[in-house]
């Protein structure tokens, strides 16, 4: 069987598409083929049981792997592009696909450009792809790059990537194939797949054309990973401390497998084996120290791991024994509530040397507001009294942190937390110590905030969570502890609730966190966990039973039912009237009339006392009034619209001041500190004529009137009571 190539005259030539060919199987020069793609061979038909012949291709010099196409007579069209060389080759078969005999090589076919074609680039392959372990370089790759036009082709190349280079940069190409080989190095790339690209740019019409090339840079060979370079414990002497752990892994690829070992008696890891295909194995560290002195011991940790790289890690371990502390304190750690600019009262705790003999000791604190004296002193055994005092003074709302270090020659220092939780003003957005006061145009929603409106430099802002009439605005809770007042809006007719995280004088963020029925009553906001975030009280109506809903920002942790009083008595939000840190809530028999004043121990309502009642009165709202840091009472006569403050002291309920004699059917729209001097003032409109008044309070009574005049359907807010 041979390949044939028709010679002029002397055999018939067959047109099929642009061009047709005969070739024969001797050898023979090139063949040039301008402005065609495209060519039909021909052969001597082989003798034999032949079905077809499998036709074999190598292109541009690449060797064909399998035949590209099986024809059943002796011939074929062979496609290709231009400025591609092509060799061709057949081999007959039989039926069952058995291969007979095979053709020799045809003539070289050279597909060329037509003449005044441009020249232009083609790249083969077309695009790159290496892989590499991470820490590596792969080897080399390299393209070729021919001119698929006429005449020559100017060229020079680019890397998008420092991390693959081509090894020339310009050069001309005619109709030779030129190679370029591309270096990477890649030691430094992470894991996962990098790409880049190498530009080849045709230098006179910037034409440009790109190769792809991606790298996927994969795990090391298995490594050893140990998450410890070196372990430090302290241990009391005659006692076994607590253990420790480690994790070892394979980091790299396949599987590890690793022993652990230990070089001291009072050490022991666990366990002594194990393998690894790239998960966390967990190694226990277990110290048997109670027979061991007073000193420092050291040990090794050995993990092995035969075949990865590092092979071998060892893991330093220092064991400090000490004496046990001699001194006990008779507390673990304090925290204190305090009102801003009001101190919490002092707080005592004990010191005692429980290790037999004298022993010296120092005390110190690490805030300034934290004073504990004394600061040093010696105990045989005796408890020895601290006192802890609060210099508060103008420390911002919030919550404030400090440590107590107590330490003693020749045992373990330890530490006692201090936790001082300073509440803000109601009504104080930005966390100054100043109530805000609020415009609140009902009828739209829109509410605007004022701060230092009586003191110092007025600010204002307009908050974007405003709600119309149909919502209540409750503004007196700090519901994120952050140390200024948040809102939480409530809709009268569905139930739903809003609170609104401050920041400054706007919103930070909102969040619907619960929803209970609409028929239970909005009391107020007050701190029943003594947790530093207020929480918000409900009352049934219908069962007169009482709901605390514990909040957390914009989540909540839990409602539940707190307390249970007969629907008629009346209960209101009371604020921390003891000092303690807990709100209470004050309820009021209206027969009796019976007043106590209960405190919200956490989930459930703890003790109550039963101050002096006013008759004829009933109270309406909480507020520090006298500047003590402690919750009074405000009453209302409605008989005669008079105003009237109970004041408390550590000692009980004391003392009433008249305040005076407010409008008939005023409305106490706020409770808040507009002055900032640290008590409560009022404020209060008139629905006859929209006046809002502010009536600034202290320990001995009503200080001062302002009138803001009348605001019509629009009244100021400072805080506190729910809005009507």
């Amino acid at each position: 069987m041979k390949l044939r190539r028709a010679r002029e005259g002397a055999r018939a030539r067959t047109l099929l598409g642009s061009f047709s060919l005969l070739l024969a199987a001797s050898s023979a020069p090139a063949v040039d083929l301008p402005g065609t793609t495209s060519a039909r061979l021909g052969w001597t038909a082989a003798s034999g049981p032949v079905a077809g012949y499998r036709v074999y291709v190598e292109r541009n010099g690449i060797p064909a792997s399998t035949h590209e196409q099986v024809v059943t007579s002796p011939t074929a069209t062979v496609t290709g592009a231009a400025g591609d060389s092509l060799l061709v080759s057949v081999r007959a078969v039989d039926a069952a696909g058995n291969p007979g005999p095979s053709s020799m090589d045809s003539d070289v076919l050279r597909f060329l450009p037509a003449a005044g074609t441009p020249a232009a680039a083609s790249l083969s392959p077309t695009s790159i792809a290496a892989s590499t372990s991470q820490g590596k370089s792969p080897a080399s790759v390299a393209f070729t790059l021919r001119n698929v036009g006429s005449g020559t082709l100017s060229w020079k190349l680019a890397s998008s990537a420092a991390w693959v280079a081509p090894s020339i940069t310009t050069g001309t190409t005619t109709t030779e194939t030129d190679t370029v080989t591309l270096t990477f190095s890649t030691a430094t790339l992470a894991q996962g797949s990098h790409t880049a690209q190498v530009s080849v740019t045709n230098t006179t019409t910037q034409a440009v054309t790109t190769l792809p090339v991606t790298l996927t840079v994969t795990p090391p060979g298995p490594a050893l990973s140990v998450d410890a370079t070196g372990l430090a414990i302290t241990a009391f002497a005659g006692q076994n401390p607590a253990g420790l752990s480690l994790t070892v892994r394979n980091a790299g690829s396949g599987t590890i497998s690793y022993t652990a070992s230990d070089s001291a008696s009072w050490l022991t890891i666990t366990p002594a084996t194990g393998t690894s295909t790239g998960e966390s194995d967990l190694l226990s560290v277990a110290f048997s120290t109670a027979s061991l002195a007073p000193g420092i011991y050291t040990a090794t940790i050995a993990v092995a791991a035969p075949g990865a790289t590092p092979s071998l890690r060892q893991i330093p371990v220092t064991l400090t024994a000490v004496m046990a502390p001699a001194l006990q304190a008779s507390i673990e750690y304090v925290t204190v509530h305090a009102s801003h600019l009001h101190a919490p009262p002092d707080q005592q705790l004990t010191l005692r040397n429980a290790a037999g003999g004298t022993r010296s000791y120092t005390i110190q604190s690490d805030a300034p507001w934290l004073v504990v004296t004394p600061t040093s002193g010696t105990s045989s055994g005796e408890n020895d009294a601290i006192t802890l005092h609060f210099d508060t003074g103008d420390e911002a709302p919030g919550e404030h942190v400090a440590t107590l270090r107590v330490a003693s020659p020749g045992t373990l220092d330890f530490a006692i937390p201090v936790t001082l939780r300073i509440r803000p003003p109601a009504g104080d957005l930005d966390g100054d110590g100043t109530s805000e006061a609020f415009l609140w145009k009902r009828s739209t929603g829109a509410l605007l905030a004022f701060g230092n409106l009586f003191s110092g430099t007025t600010t204002s802002g307009m908050l974007p969570a405003g709600r119309p009439a149909d919502w209540q605005l409750l503004l007196s809770g700090d519901h994120d502890g952050d140390g200024a007042t948040d809102l939480f809006w409530r809709h009268r007719a569905s139930g739903g609730v809003l609170v609104c995280l401050t920041n400054g004088l706007s919103v930070a963020s909102c969040g619907s966190p619960f929803q209970l029925p609409a028929t239970y009553v909005l009391l107020g906001a007050g701190d029943l966990n003594a947790d530093g975030r207020a929480d918000v009280i409900f009352r049934d109506p219908a069962t007169g039973g009482v709901f605390g809903c514990f909040l957390n920002g914009v989540s909540t942790a839990y409602c539940t039912d707190v307390a249970s009083f007969p629907p008629s008595w009346r209960v209101l939000a009371g604020g921390d009237h003891d000092g303690d840190g807990y709100a209470e809530i004050v309820v009021q028999d209206p027969v009796s009339p019976r007043l106590q004043i209960c405190s919200i121990a956490g989930p459930r309502i703890g003790t109550c006392t039963m101050p002096i009642a006013l008759l004829g009165a009933e109270p309406i709202s909480t507020g520090d009034y006298d500047g003590d840091g402690r919750a009074d009472l405000l009453w209302l006569q409605r008989s005669t619209w008079r105003l009237l403050v109970e004041f408390v002291s550590p000692s009980g309920w004391v003392s009433f001041r008249t305040l005076g004699t407010a409008p008939a059917n005023a409305e106490i729209v706020g409770t808040g500190d507009l002055d900032g001097d640290g008590t409560s003032d009022l404020q209060l409109r008139d629905p006859a004529t929209g006046v809002v008044s502010v009536w600034f309070v202290g320990a001995t009574g009503l200080l001062e009137q302002v009138s803001l005049g009348p605001l019509g359907i629009d009244f100021l807010l400072g805080g506190g009571t729910p809005a009507p």
